[in-house]
């Protein structure tokens, strides 16, 4: 950053774009998964490569890691002449696609020839910052939503119960607060804030 303006060198959506509340998808985010899948297998290959024991069948691949997404969630993975990873993360289910990171970042930890992991959740991580997504990434690469999953059956229990319309503007101040809950990192003070409107509009 510079000493009296923006940062210097970032990309102006980063620095400008108004990013709004967290979102749980993304086909940008789908798109970024699937070139870094691929990028960091190309990754992986070349530092094979420079090993004296490195062997030509001894070489990570985008099939590997398909049969592993095929039988891991009992799904198939289209095919044209050859496996369409990038079609099948572009329309599968979301919870398909999340578990494809999991999975991926787990092939790229344990397959016996070179960890490539911490790169592969690092950039994962990032992509999930600066698309705004509310999920968090562990250190193994399991996907998280940012709020627990009690914390989350709680909230559509409240949701079910302000759905009277008289309610409505209680509704969206309380589904406010839980978006501020799931920025990075949390706004509690405006979530309180909401939770505190929406208190008021049931009472008035």
């Amino acid at each position: 950053m510079t000493e009296n303006g923006p940062p210097t060198g970032q990309r102006y959506s980063l620095v400008y774009a108004d990013k709004g509340l967290p979102g749980r998808d993304s086909l940008r985010a789908r798109k970024r998964i699937y070139h870094l899948i691929s990028s960091t297998i190309e990754i992986a290959n070349v530092l094979l490569q420079r090993r004296p024991s490195y062997g030509r069948s001894a070489k990570l691949s985008n099939s590997q890691i398909i049969n592993k997404i095929q039988s891991e969630l009992g799904i198939t993975v289209p095919y044209n002449m050859t496996y369409r990873l990038d079609q099948f993360l572009e329309k599968c289910e979301l919870q398909d696609f999340l578990d494809t990171i999991t999975i991926s970042a787990a092939y790229f930890k344990t397959n016996d020839l070179i960890d490539v992991s911490p790169h592969f959740i690092t950039e994962v991580s990032r992509i999930i910052s600066e698309l705004n997504l509310a999920y968090r990434v562990d250190l193994d690469g399991g996907v998280h939503p940012i709020v627990d999953k009690e914390f989350e059956a709680s909230r559509i229990s409240a949701i079910s119960g302000l759905s009277d319309p008289r309610y409505a503007g209680a509704l969206k101040a309380f589904e406010e607060s839980h978006a501020a809950l799931e920025q990075n990192p949390s706004n509690g003070k405006n979530a309180i804030r909401c939770v505190f409107e929406a208190v008021e509009i049931v009472l008035s």
